[in-house]
């Protein structure tokens, strides 16, 4: 048996999934299991986790553990999840003790370090990946008793100890193979039938349009949860923009942005294409690759993707990331004549303008754009999973 985990974010967990279905496809008789988290997030208590939520869609077996987590701030819960954290390490040796993996791997977040921990001892190969330039507080743990350290930056090796830096290996950030290879509407499609994915005939009818529409296409993204600087700038200036560009947004997790946004789109529904949607799914290759320039924030995920499909891109950094981690994102894809990069506080229309402007001159090395941006890492991955399980 092949053991997974990785918790928290969809970063880890899409990360995994992505790993998860090439080694389906390429090994179908491997056993696998995914080892998920107790939900942390505040408020969400009790509730399933990401990583169930999604396991449980792309029918991956799934058991949970309990874990804690070292918050950054201090408030009433922060020594209630400090004190979960040795709960994690015992279900974790359970897990592993009843269910005897061959290897375990890991991608980031709280339920990875115990589990690796508990691979280590009872004898199982441990790997971990890490997804981001400036790498987080699980992995780094985790990197004492990890046999294998995949990257997904180059720059990521240097923010681990030197002693474990010789494990080190370069692969690439793990995406499904629909993000750079769904270009037309009818690879769409084939797409959603295969995953069971329906949508309402008029979405789907203007999903179809986006191949034939003839202005610049804008796509504002602001990941899963939302970017509300990035939602509200477009509620100011939606106007302005469409006269130049054809709109295509994702508010994320922001239901008051998207009511809003959504009553404007259907405003202006007759003079322009403005679509406004929660979330992408199964689509968002197709909408990524049919986008002529991308305005979003700069979190690894996102970031490696419009390097990969060479998407300029206007990235405002959300200011307050982890180790500033989203601003070395942004300004990695602008050293490579990708982006421009406009910190929060300095959004303005003018300045966005000017930055589409630039980018319409910018002429990146594509050269330079694949040695940084390697397709194929999940398929790259499985494969070493076959090859250490066989």
């Amino acid at each position: 048996m092949i053991l997974f985990t990785g918790a928290g974010t969809g970063g880890h967990v899409l990360t995994a999934l992505s790993v998860i279905e090439q080694l389906r496809s390429k090994a179908p008789e491997i056993p696998i299991l995914y080892v998920g988290a107790i939900n942390l997030k505040k408020g969400q208590e009790g509730l399933p986790s990401i990583e169930e939520r999604l396991c449980k869609e792309y029918r991956v077996p799934f058991i949970k553990i309990r874990t804690g987590k070292v918050q950054r701030y201090i408030e009433p819960r922060t020594f209630k999840l400090l004190a979960q954290i040795p709960l994690g390490f015992i279900d974790a040796l359970k897990v592993v003790k009843k269910y005897k993996p061959l290897i375990v791997i890991g991608f980031g977040g709280y339920s990875t370090p115990p589990l690796i921990f508990a691979g280590k001892l009872f004898g199982a190969k441990t790997i971990i990946h890490e997804q981001t330039i400036t790498i987080g507080l699980a992995n780094y743990v985790s990197s004492f008793w990890a046999d294998k350290i995949l990257l997904s930056f180059k720059e990521s090796k240097d923010s681990f100890p030197p002693f474990v830096r010789r494990k080190c290996e370069y692969v690439g950030y793990p995406l499904r193979d629909d993000i750079f290879r769904v270009k037309r509407f009818v690879q769409l499609q084939k797409i959603l039938y295969r995953y069971g994915r329906s949508y309402p005939k008029k979405y789907l009818e203007q999903l179809r349009r986006l191949q034939y529409l003839k202005r610049p296409i804008l796509l504002v993204l602001g990941g899963g949860t939302g970017a509300k600087v990035l939602n509200r700038f477009v509620l100011k200036y939606y106007r302005e923009l469409l006269k130049n560009y054809n709109l295509v947004v994702q508010t994320g997790d922001l239901k008051e942005d998207l009511r809003m946004l959504q009553n404007l789109a259907h405003k202006v529904s007759n003079k322009h294409y403005f679509l406004v949607r929660e979330f992408f799914y199964e689509e968002f290759g197709y909408v990524l690759n049919r986008a002529d320039y991308v305005i979003s924030r700069s979190g690894a995920g996102l970031t490696y993707q419009l390097g990969m499909l060479a998407k300029p891109s206007v990235l405002v950094p959300l200011p307050f990331s982890r180790n500033n981690e989203q601003f070395k994102n942004a300004k990695l894809l602008e050293r490579l004549n990708l982006a421009v990069v406009i910190p929060q506080d300095r959004l303005t229309l003018e300045k966005v303008q000017l930055a589409l402007q630039r980018l319409k001159d910018l002429k990146p090395s594509y050269k330079k754009l694949q040695a940084h941006f390697p397709k194929h890492a999940a398929s790259k991955i499985a494969d070493k999973l076959i090859a250490l399980y066989n």
